[in-house]
């Protein structure tokens, strides 16, 4: 599993100090659990900010990861399956 660091910055008499806190990164298949936190997120706050799960502590993937999950699986406009038969002709006469 990978690491990625969360900055926290503190702001005392005018100096930026950063602490770098470790997380662990999931990597893999996707469980239930986590697709539910993901379609959560994008309820609240729509298909943007994909690494604000990560940063809150919600979910151990990379804002990419969700991102993509989201589109490959859940975005609602998304087609899957066979092309109806006048797409796949319009295909073939290109």
């Amino acid at each position: 599993m990978g690491t990625v660091t969360r900055s926290l910055r503190s702001n005392k008499q005018e100096t930026s100090v950063e602490q770098r806190i470790p997380v662990e990164i999931k990597k893999g298949p996707w469980k239930i659990e986590e697709d539910e936190l993901l379609i959560k997120h994008v309820e609240e706050y729509g298909p943007r900010d994909w690494d604000l799960p990560l940063s809150k502590g919600h979910l151990q993937r990379t804002g990419k990861s969700c991102r993509l999950q989201w589109l490959n699986n859940y975005q609602p406009n998304l087609k899957k399956g066979d092309f109806p038969e006048i797409e796949k002709q319009m295909l073939f006469d290109l």
